[in-house]
């Protein structure tokens, strides 16, 4: 459900760019910088996995959600992460 609505907004706004305006690599984001893959489009360049918060883990549990640790090289933002399992 959220990769669907994700992707439904990157569309979008994409569609409200004008084709000139497509996404140049890497992009620079609060955390560190991404680089994505072309679509089949080549005015659009699709981002997965960008992590939004920190893992929700020890003193972290049960707390509203911080910015996840800065990176220093380039992350690739190119496959989704694993799912969890409800084992």
């Amino acid at each position: 459900m959220k990769q669907r609505l994700f992707s439904v907004l990157v569309a979008i706004g994409m569609a409200a760019l004008p084709s000139a305006a497509a996404i140049q690599q890497p992009v620079k984001v609060a955390s560190g910088q991404i680089s994505g893959t072309p679509a089949s489009d080549p005015s659009i360049a699709v981002f997965k996995g960008i992590p939004y918060a920190a893992p929700p883990v020890g003193d972290l549990r049960w707390r509203a959600p911080e910015a996840p640790a800065a990176w220093k090289a380039f992350a690739k933002a190119i496959n989704f992460p694993p799912v969890a399992s409800r084992t």
